[in-house]
């Protein structure tokens, strides 16, 4: 399942767009955010579980059969033990994960052709004319374009910082 994962994630999103529009188109769900969601999770979930499976391999098994051993179930031992251990890897993966998503620009342009329906990139893009580009709408655009981004940072980032740093040094 692991190898099945990594393929996935190694294939190009370019490579599926055809096959992914013609899905889409037959099920009748283009210019709705419900397929871009799917389209972003079916890209980020291999990414997601890979990098996470580290994480969860680094929490000692020794931890698991404590809580068993002083009575907690499995969902007790998962929920109260491992997840808070496993925090930093979650809040960065996470956070990769939605950055990914708030930059994609292929899927929006691909699966929605309604211009109330772009995401970010895509609007952004269209404030590019054929003859001028409007300079002071574009900046402005791309300021408010990554004040989510910040804020999130801000918020996470003590966790952003020791989820990629958790496997760097044993101690």
């Amino acid at each position: 399942i692991i190898l099945s994962l990594l393929f996935i994630k190694m294939l190009p999103e370019a490579l599926l767009v055809v096959p992914f529009y013609g899905l889409i188109a037959k099920v009748g769900m283009l210019n709705s955010y419900i397929a871009l969601i799917a389209v972003y999770c079916s890209f980020a979930l291999p990414f997601a579980v890979w990098m996470l499976i580290g994480f969860f391999r680094a929490i000692p098994r020794e931890l698991d059969e404590a809580a068993v051993m002083d009575g907690a179930s499995r969902l007790q031992t998962f929920l109260v033990v491992v997840l808070p251990l496993a925090r930093p890897g979650l809040v960065a993966v996470a956070m990769v994960t939605f950055l990914t998503a708030w930059n994609a620009y292929l899927w929006s342009l691909v699966l929605t052709t309604d211009p109330s329906m772009y995401v970010l990139p895509v609007g952004i893009a269209t404030l590019k004319g054929e003859y001028q580009i409007q300079w002071n709408e574009l900046m402005a655009a791309a300021v408010i374009a990554v004040v989510p981004v910040l804020a999130i940072y801000a918020v996470f980032e003590r966790h952003l910082v020791a989820g990629i740093t958790a496997g760097a040094v044993k101690g």
